[in-house]
């Protein structure tokens, strides 16, 4: 790799995770106005209404955003392909969204809960859907080129514009209907951005070429169907508790913690984004060893980012919840404490997940897709109607421990990588003594800030920043001490892959 291509992929890098910090933080701050205007109750339809639109944004991908990121990888691949890919997706997405508010009608016979405000935000929300689809294919693009601060920047756009949003949200009390609103237009808003941005590098044209999309088809449906099947484990939850629940409060309590750690995960699936591209170029070019340096390093690299993070979730879940949301979802940091093993479970099944589509090992997966699916929501329907949201937390826990696990032996029997254990422990070691002391120091923390901080809002706040500054400083501490990996070695996993 010339010295020019090493200094843009590290400044791509760079900007990609800076941009996703920004946008992290304000995601975090709109959550935290959207709880506290709402409350559990309100939170919770607005729960069911993201979750049913998600599910049909989420299938209508159709695996095309993995295909797309493949077939920009190849220098030979003729751009009618791309067109041809662009509308395959527009089409689907007029078909499946329309979906959404249909789903809610028929729903809305075996439920009360499917009110007609929910039918009426979950077709607002299709706008919303719609953008998240097309910006993910747009970031394809961006990466492809080394431009991710197009990607930030609308990130950062859709974030300032979704606080704008709910600013006058509550400012008017436009209710739950509103936030969707807001929600919506804010993510189109980065959509047309980011659609005009990407104009500079291919030109996203509407082709229809029926043999172009059967083949496109043909190559991405072991994705469609096993994204279909992720789903059945991923949003089944809410969808199950909705159907059994007698009220949205539940449903709130529960999705709250979901929601932060629905912006946590975007962090795996953007470091493994970057590391498509150069797997599947090691082994498309037949370079073994180097696909397997690869896989190990960012083994090491998101146990880097997952371990301490939930360990520190798991340290303080109750303040994190107080700090976010407010004290209304107090109950909800117990679901936060179990969700934190789940998230560790989601990182590290990104990772081999996106693995084995460079593999092109897609089949293979998708038959321990199935077998999850199907345990995962049989359990959910035992589970769900005697424990509640307890039973969902537990049983998305098993569902997503499950999959990297399957995952991981699926590509280790591939490739037959080793993992650096040692490097590992040492990293799980130093997530636990922090998580310990973090947790130890939680109570005296939060009575010390009490004493000088009388505003509720402000002591969950000063204390979960004292305690997360002290995590922080304890963990870089310890990995420094135990000689455990470090951020270089990312850096020098992308460089070997281009």
């Amino acid at each position: 790799m010339t010295g020019s291509l090493k200094q843009q992929v590290a400044q791509n890098t760079a900007i990609q995770i800076g941009g996703k910090l920004a946008g992290t933080i304000l995601s975090l701050i709109s959550a935290g106005m959207i709880f506290r205007y709402l409350g559990d109750t309100r939170f919770g339809a607005y729960t069911t209404i993201l979750s049913l639109v998600q599910i049909f944004g989420t299938l209508m991908d159709l695996g095309l955003y993995v295909l797309l990121i493949k077939k920009l990888a190849s220098p030979h691949e003729p751009e009618t392909t791309i067109h041809a890919l662009f509308t395959l997706r527009i089409v689907s997405a007029a078909i499946f969204l329309l979906c959404t508010p249909i789903t809610a009608i028929i729903l809305g016979a075996f439920s009360k809960l499917y009110t007609t405000e929910i039918i009426v935000g979950a077709t607002i929300a299709t706008l919303f859907a719609f953008g998240v689809s097309m910006n993910q294919l747009f970031s394809a693009v961006f990466q492809k080129f080394f431009v991710s601060y197009w990607i930030a920047l609308g990130e950062i756009i859709n974030k300032v514009a979704l606080l704008s949003g709910l600013v006058i949200v509550t400012a008017l009390n436009l209710g739950m209907l509103g936030i969707v609103g807001a929600l919506s237009l804010s993510t189109m808003l980065s959509t047309i951005v980011l659609l005009v941005a990407s104009r500079t590098y291919i030109t996203m044209r509407f082709h229809w070429n029926t043999k172009i999309m059967r083949h496109l088809l043909l190559e991405a449906w072991p994705v469609a169907v096993s994204v279909a099947l992720v789903l059945l484990y991923f949003r089944g939850d809410i969808i199950v508790l909705s159907l059994f629940e007698k009220s949205q409060q539940p449903i709130g309590i529960y999705g709250a913690p979901y929601k932060i750690l629905e912006v946590l995960i975007t962090f795996p699936a953007m470091f493994t984004g970057l590391m498509l591209n150069p797997i599947t170029h090691q082994w498309q070019s037949g370079h073994v060893e180097n696909v397997k340096k690869l896989i190990r390093q960012a083994t090491n690299a998101i146990s880097m980012l997952a371990l301490p993070i939930v360990a520190g979730l798991l340290a303080i879940p109750t303040p994190i919840m107080h700090f976010i949301a407010g004290r209304d979802f107090t109950q909800s940091g117990s679901i936060l404490a179990i969700l934190s093993i789940a998230t560790g479970g989601i990182f590290f099944g990104t990772l081999f997940g996106y693995v084995v589509v460079a593999l092109d090992r897609q089949r293979n997966m998708m038959w321990g897709y199935a077998c999850i699916a199907i345990t995962a929501l049989c359990f959910y329907f035992i589970f769900i109607p005697r424990f509640s949201i307890y039973g969902a937390a537990w049983v998305t826990v098993y569902s997503e421990i499950s999959v990297a696990l399957i995952a991981f032996f699926l590509v280790r029997h591939v490739v037959s990588f080793s993992i650096d254990y040692m490097t590992i422990v040492k990293i799980a070691a130093a997530s636990i003594v922090m998580g310990s002391i973090v947790s130890l120091l939680s109570s005296q923390i939060q009575k010390t800030v009490a004493t000088f901080v009388s505003q509720t809002t402000l002591q969950d706040g000063a204390s979960v920043a004292l305690l997360t500054l002290i995590g922080a400083c304890v963990y870089g501490a310890l990995i420094v001490l135990f000689r455990a990996t470090s951020i270089s070695e990312i850096k020098s996993l992308i460089k070997r892959g281009e």
